[in-house]
């Protein structure tokens, strides 16, 4: 698909791993090739952010630097929005790895005037996986610059998406839905349960 590009959030060292959690196994892949894996048979153009590039450059994808550093998601967001070349843009963090193609094609084929798309499963608005519009990149230039120099952690996601018109759809009802689709990796519990619990397709 050439009209929107796939950009993956690689976050960076995690004080509950002690390492990225993008370079963690699942198998015998790390969890960023599992993601770009899904993102490839959707996207013909994918970036990543990380702030160690380094780490990431065995992917083969372009990668880049958050503009502001230690300001969060929204610092992902906004450096993704600022390399892209596309107006619609499809960002996923690497907390995702249970990420099914068949939603990703969902959101994106999703029709919608709002600069921001979202899925919501469980009452819960998953803030980094969607579609968000490149003339976003002004509020999140915006937001950013309150912060930047100041030893402030970036705006909430949540905050920025209440600054601007979003579309949030309900995705549990989908027959392709399943309630892990958006398990979220977030401790070391939470990555035995994976090893211990599913079986990927890599």
């Amino acid at each position: 698909m050439n009209s929107i590009t796939g950009i993956i959030l690689a976050g960076g060292k995690s004080s509950r791993f002690g390492t990225d959690k993008a370079l963690l196994k699942l198998g015998n892949k790390t969890i960023i090739e599992i993601i770009a894996g899904q993102l490839k048979t959707v996207f013909n153009e994918i970036l990543i952010i990380a702030n160690e590039p380094d780490k990431y450059f065995f992917t083969g994808f372009e990668i880049f630097r958050d503009v502001y550093l230690d300001k969060g998601p929204l610092a992902g967001i906004h450096s993704g929005l600022l390399h892209s070349n596309t107006a619609r843009n499809f960002f996923i963090s690497c907390d995702l790895p249970l990420m099914k193609k068949e939603m990703i094609e969902y959101l994106v084929a999703y029709k919608t005037e709002k600069p921001v798309l979202l899925p919501e499963d469980d009452g819960k608005v998953n803030y980094l996986c969607g579609v968000y519009n490149k003339n976003c990149l002004n509020k999140t230039e915006e937001l950013l610059k309150n912060v930047h120099n100041t030893k402030k952690t970036g705006p909430s996601m949540r905050h920025f998406i209440s600054q601007i018109d979003a579309e949030i759809i309900k995705v549990d009802s989908l027959t392709f839905y399943s309630e892990n689709i958006f398990f979220n990796l977030n401790t070391y519990d939470d990555y035995e349960y994976l090893i211990n619990n599913f079986r990927l397709n890599i």
